[in-house]
């Protein structure tokens, strides 16, 4: 399933719209984004997230973009709460191992104990 779309105007930054994605899938994608445009010195990449509940694929963008080695800055919408944009710094290579955090992960399983 893939939701995130770019927008086809070649003069304008592009789009990538994040709605109805898990928290891990929007973490997917947006590396996937950003393997698309590495090497792009000042290429700016703005997703689109939502500014509704709790902001977690706010969250995952903000924090990609903060560990990922070919982003130089990570600008929140200042008009526009629901977006976030990428701006590259042209640098080539991986990106780093996806994050464990608590709402990444699934929750530990229950440990019964025997009755005995």
């Amino acid at each position: 399933m893939r939701r995130a779309r770019k927008k086809s105007s070649a003069a304008s930054i592009p789009e990538y719209d994040l709605h109805g994605l898990t928290a891990i899938e929007a973490e997917r994608e947006i590396l996937r984004v950003l393997k698309l445009h590495e090497g792009k010195s000042g290429q700016q990449v703005l997703f689109i997230h939502g500014k509704g509940g709790s902001g977690v694929i706010a969250d995952v963008v903000a924090r990609v973009g903060r560990r990922d080695p070919r982003v130089s800055q990570v600008e929140p919408g200042f008009l526009n709460p629901g977006v976030t944009t990428l701006v590259l710094n042209g640098k080539r290579g991986g990106s780093p191992p996806p994050a464990k955090e608590d709402y990444l992960s699934l929750p530990p399983p229950r440990i019964r104990k025997r009755k005995r």
